[in-house]
């Protein structure tokens, strides 16, 4: 944690003097005492987690004799990637924080994600999020029916054809 805290203040220390000129120090400060409280020096890790299964996933279908070796050394390389560059993704989400957030309103943040609700909040908001993107492709097939429905009434009514699928 120090490591990357160290990496993060390292490369604000040295990003270009506009940005530098932007955020304050204290603001940075605040900023990456809010990225500290809700994981976001996870980020990479979990970005890594997902490009992992997505590259799983393609070679899997395009080549599944591959050894299982080749998958550990898939995971291997792009955790190591990810510990290696993440440093640059969470300098990066510092002019973000700040265009967004006034220091007071960082204060406020790192203040409630001190509480038991704001560690809650933060425990708990990865299934809310999971749960409601499920929630929303299943609503989103259950309305694909009726849009098709809606569409092709609407063509009809106004002469438009389209094109059959080849």
């Amino acid at each position: 944690m120090k490591k990357s805290l160290l990496s993060l203040a390292l490369l604000l220390t040295l990003s270009t003097p506009a940005l530098a000129a932007e955020v304050t120090p204290a603001k940075a400060q605040q900023i990456q005492q809010l990225m500290e409280l809700t994981g976001a020096q996870n980020l990479g890790q979990q970005f890594g987690k997902i490009m992992t299964a997505q590259i799983y996933q393609v070679l899997r279908a395009a080549k599944p004799e591959t050894p299982e070796r080749a998958f550990l050394i898939i995971e291997e390389e792009t955790n190591a990637m990810m510990d290696q560059e993440s440093p640059a993704l969470l300098a990066s989400l510092v002019p973000i924080y700040d265009q967004h957030f006034s220091e007071a309103e960082l204060k406020k943040l790192v203040a409630f994600y001190q509480t038991d609700l704001g560690k809650k909040t933060i425990a708990v908001m990865p299934m809310v999020m999971k749960e409601s993107v499920a929630a929303g492709q299943a609503w989103g097939q259950a309305m694909a029916p009726k849009l098709m429905a809606r569409l092709e009434e609407r063509f009809k009514k106004e002469k438009i054809e389209l094109p059959e699928e080849k």
